[in-house]
């Protein structure tokens, strides 16, 4: 909306001139708006990593956030984009993400979190042959993509809710990420 617009470009400098004095700032990334496509079973999924950094520990995935709400540190380390974005990176790059980097630019606190090989087997065993399934039944219920809401919310019928919040690159509750319009909610979790 035109009120939203007109406070990011006010808040743009502010952020900016945050974002140069941070330790992050200094590190040389090694991609940014790194796109991904990864073929699974005839469907395609695609991503886009906002930053990958080369480290002496290793690759570092960093996602930029501007809403308002700082993440809860428990849903984070349990975040799905971070686990299908690690995965993305291991596929098409070959190589492991040492850790995940939230960086929330408007208190410019970086919530770190880790995946490991459990969350990729999990990702890979579990969660997208559910989410296959899924995208699979809505196509048969409506193979000519006529009537796409109501065969996508068939399809997602009988899905875990916060399985599709997460798929649905945020957390509606507004537990991480997301929530542009919401007040700061402190986590009380610790965080670097």
């Amino acid at each position: 909306n035109d009120a939203q617009e007109r406070e990011y470009e006010a808040l743009g400098p502010q952020l900016m001139t945050l974002y140069l004095a941070c330790p992050l700032a200094q590190r040389e990334p090694l991609l940014l708006e790194y796109h991904f496509s990864l073929e699974l079973h005839g469907h395609t999924l695609t991503g886009t990593l906002d930053r990958l950094d080369d480290t002496p520990e290793g690759l570092v995935l960093v996602d930029y956030k501007t809403g308002k709400r700082r993440p809860n540190q428990a849903l984070l380390d349990d975040d799905l984009q971070f686990t299908l974005y690690s995965w993305g990176v291991a596929e098409t790059l070959g190589l492991p993400v040492a850790r995940c980097e939230y960086l929330h630019l408007r208190k410019m606190e970086t919530f770190v979190t880790h995946r490991g090989p459990e969350h990729l087997q999990r990702l890979r065993e579990d969660i997208l042959p559910n989410v296959l399934r899924g995208i699979e039944a809505g196509a048969e219920a409506d193979p000519g993509g006529s009537d796409r809401p109501r065969a996508e919310r068939e399809a997602c019928a009988g899905a875990d809710p916060e399985l599709l919040r997460q798929l649905d690159g945020e957390v509606r509750d507004g537990r991480v990420g997301g929530g542009e319009d919401e007040p700061d909610q402190p986590d009380g979790e610790e965080h670097r």
